[in-house]
Order: C-alpha cells, then sequence, then structure tokens
C-alpha cells in the first residue's frame, strides 16, 4: 500500500523538537536527517526552522514535523512556552568534546536544564532522546 506524500495522506503525525547550546550542531543533525547534507561551516539561523520528511515503515507512512530552535540574535533568550506544546517527542542535541571535568563547561547541567525545560513547558508525556555529537 503506498501512500500520496503529495497531498499529505498519513497514518501518524509526530511533531519533535531539537534543543542544544548555541552552534552545537541542531539545524546539522536536522539537515542531515532531512536532507542527507552536511555543511562543514556554521550557519546562523535566525528564528524557528521547520522541516517535514515522510517515513515508511511497516505498511504506515508517517510525517514527521521538525521544529528546530534556533539562536537568533540573543541565544540565552528563552523559549516561548508555545515551542513545547503539542510535541510528541524533543531531542537535545549536545557535545562530547567537552571533558566532563572541564569548569567552563558543564554539559550535564546544560542537558538537565534542557529536559527540566521539557517537563515543565510539554506534555506530560513527551519522549526525549539524548543525541551526542563526537566532535573530533
Amino acid at each position: 500500500m503506498e501512500k500520496n506524500v503529495d497531498n499529505e495522506n498519513y497514518d501518524y503525525l509526530f511533531r519533535i523538537m531539537i534543543l542544544g547550546d548555541s552552534k552545537v550542531g541542531k539545524t546539522s543533525v536536522t539537515r542531515r536527517f532531512i536532507k542527507n547534507s552536511f555543511k562543514e561551516e556554521h550557519e546562523l539561523v535566525i528564528g524557528y526552522g521547520l522541516e517535514k520528511k515522510f517515513v515508511q515503515k511497516d505498511n504506515k507512512l508517517i510525517k514527521l514535523l521538525i521544529f528546530d530552535k534556533v539562536n537568533a540574535s540573543n541565544p540565552l533568550a528563552p523559549l516561548p512556552t508555545k515551542y513545547f506544546l503539542g510535541k510528541e517527542g524533543a531531542i537535545i542535541v549536545y557535545e562530547s568534546k567537552y571533558s566532563i571535568f572541564d569548569d567552563k563547561y558543564d554539559i550535564y547541567d546544560n542537558i538537565k536544564e534542557n529536559i527540566e525545560l521539557i517537563k515543565a513547558n510539554a506534555d506530560f508525556d513527551t519522549k526525549i532522546i539524548l543525541f551526542e555529537l563526537n566532535v573530533i
């Protein structure tokens, strides 16, 4: 059974938000998954990115909406509550290049902060995935 992607017939819809520190690679992860492409140089994206992808699994067509939290001029600005609402999943992207002993950057505090943001603002059953980028 082949579904027609053009008129957006699908069996399931999942909305997924991407979170992580500024310049960690959120947009790169999204681009790689959606378009199977990668850019070496950093690209500043302003606003919130929205990408979609259709995936066929067990004769079902799944529509994924990926909400990329991008950092505008103020990367420390809090996210609006509506960014978290209605999402079935969240992916927290982080880099593993920092040592857990580095006083300048406590990666685990940042991950914990993102998880707390999700739990405080998203639906109670939003699933959370940690995505580690291993930067060389």
